[in-house]
């Protein structure tokens, strides 16, 4: 693996304040054992180190554009992809209809998957040189409760890269779960490690980091005793906030579900999902949207900040928008947007009263296909000065509360369909939308909840791996970008291993 050289790289952001606005990094590379002794002497130095690797997600080779918005909803089948639709992304530019069209080999496009591998597995890296220090340090520098939170943060963390690296150029898992892919790499030694199965990766690397993580947060994670805690309490220590900007013990939880559904193994991701949707301190922490405000407030929360478990923060977001989104003032060469009529459709699903559903008034401009999801927040003067804007004015989400409903309702559909139903409901409600038929059939109910998925987690880079995952043919209600159907197929389902990868091998 091309690794070597990313070993040490840790980027460190220039001002901590409370993870509101600052862009500014620059590489901390430490040059030998006596400069990373330094970087980890004190408690500010791990917490520094751990915004780090969380800052590298922000890149637009990550979830800043590549695994949300960007390459991943093209791929998803979320825009209409007209000839002259570039997409841009580092030094690679391109026509999106490539991405769009699955065209992994392409000259232009084989460059972002690469640059995704090494990005990913070199934030692994910077994360396991962090927990091994923390090792060393545990009970001088890190107490009991630093100790934990670090580890279970960044175990989660490497769990949560190294599975979207599985759902990417890993097999479909119910056609082939013992087909090599990637490897796991739990190690700080730079080397070239085995390729593992799908299965290995998931039930020997993925769940027991999950498990581990569950563990140290159940019990020091502020989250499970004081909520998301999305403030600054001044003069105060403020390293432990701000637990929606971290994988905290709730979205440790939803993403054990997540995995487990990838392998199909419906008792142990409904058993996950569960110890959300069953528990009321979690909907009182993260509570569902209020309409009022959404629809009503003169700043609205878009994203749904509330109910996130997990997300990033981007001060350059209303760019996103600016430069992606705003259909009044973006030519067609730039704008994404999906096919027409195909978002009513989507929302209504043959009922026309669905239509006042909070996300199609909210993040949809009326009688247009223009996204407004991550549309700027007008802030006062005061609050520009004072850095004092809501929580959800940068707020970029991954995790979504409902997952976990639609995980288990999933997960129900034909043992107990009555309580699968119920959990849909309970996110129809919270959306504003119309129960569903008392006599739903299984079938029914798993494409009402495929299509909440295309519903929630717009702009999110969800879909795709939603359509690997059931191996399904894309089209109809579920394809945004034109009206052909898209046969499902390992050639557009799993992404080639990078060729200095394969090098290597």
């Amino acid at each position: 693996m091309k690794l070597k050289k990313y070993l040490y790289t840790l980027i460190v952001l220039c001002t901590m304040g409370a993870f509101t606005g600052c862009s500014d990094w620059l590489d901390y590379t430490p040059k030998d054992k006596e400069t990373e002794d330094q970087t980890f002497s004190s408690k500010q130095g791990f917490y520094t180190a751990v915004n780090g690797v969380y800052n590298r997600l922000i890149d637009d080779v990550m979830y800043g554009k590549n695994l949300t918005y960007g390459m991943l909803d093209l791929m998803g089948k979320r825009y209409n992809v007209p000839d002259r639709l570039q997409y841009s992304v580092g030094s690679s530019s391109l026509n999106a209809s490539v991405i769009a069209g699955y065209s992994y080999s392409d000259i232009d496009f084989s460059p972002i998957i690469e640059s995704i591998w090494e990005e990913a597995y070199s934030t692994i890296l910077n994360i396991n040189v962090i927990l091994d220090n923390a090792e060393q340090r545990r009970g001088t520098v890190l107490n009991e409760d630093d100790y934990n939170l670090i580890k279970g943060d960044l175990l989660a963390l490497r769990a949560f890269l190294h599975f979207d690296l599985l759902r990417l150029f890993g097999p479909v898992y119910s056609r082939n779960p013992d087909q090599l892919c990637i490897v796991y790499n739990d190690s700080r030694t730079a080397q070239a490690y085995s390729q593992l199965s799908a299965r290995s990766i998931i039930y020997d690397h993925l769940i027991p980091d999950l498990n581990a993580a569950e563990e140290c947060l159940a019990e020091y994670d502020p989250v499970v005793t004081e909520g998301s805690l999305a403030s600054t309490v001044e003069n105060e220590d403020n390293y432990a906030r701000y637990r929606q900007l971290r994988l905290n013990y709730y979205a440790v939880l939803l993403l054990k579900a997540r995995v487990y559904l990838w392998a199909g193994d419906t008792a142990n991701a409904l058993a996950a999902a569960q110890k959300l949707t069953d528990d009321p301190q979690v909907t009182a922490w993260f509570p569902f949207v209020n309409s009022d405000e959404l629809l009503g407030g003169q700043r609205p929360d878009r994203t749904f900040s509330t109910e996130c478990l997990f997300g990033f923060y981007d001060s350059g977001r209303n760019t996103i928008y600016t430069s992606y989104f705003d259909g009044a003032n973006l030519t067609a060469s730039v704008l994404l947007q999906p096919r027409s009529g195909y978002v009513s459709t989507l929302f209504a699903n043959g009922n026309q009263t669905n239509l006042g559903d909070y996300r199609y008034m909210s993040q949809w401009t009326a009688n247009t296909n223009y996204f407004i999801k991550y549309r700027e927040i007008e802030l006062t003067d005061e609050e520009i000065e004072e850095s004092s804007y809501p929580f959800y004015t940068y707020f970029m989400p991954l995790m979504h509360l409902s997952e976990a409903y639609y995980i288990a309702a999933e997960c129900l559909r034909d043992t107990d369909p009555g309580k699968a139903r119920d959990y849909m409901d309970t996110i129809m409600a919270a959306r504003g939308r119309q129960p569903l038929d008392a006599n739903i059939t299984s079938d029914a109910l798993l494409e009402e909840i495929k299509l909440e998925y295309l519903r929630e987690t717009y702009g999110e880079g969800q879909a795709f791996y939603m359509f690997k995952r059931f191996f399904q043919n894309i089209g109809g209600a579920q394809n945004g970008q034109n009206t052909s159907t898209y046969a499902a197929s390992d050639a557009r389902y799993v992404l080639p291993l990078p060729e200095s990868e394969l090098i290597n091998r």
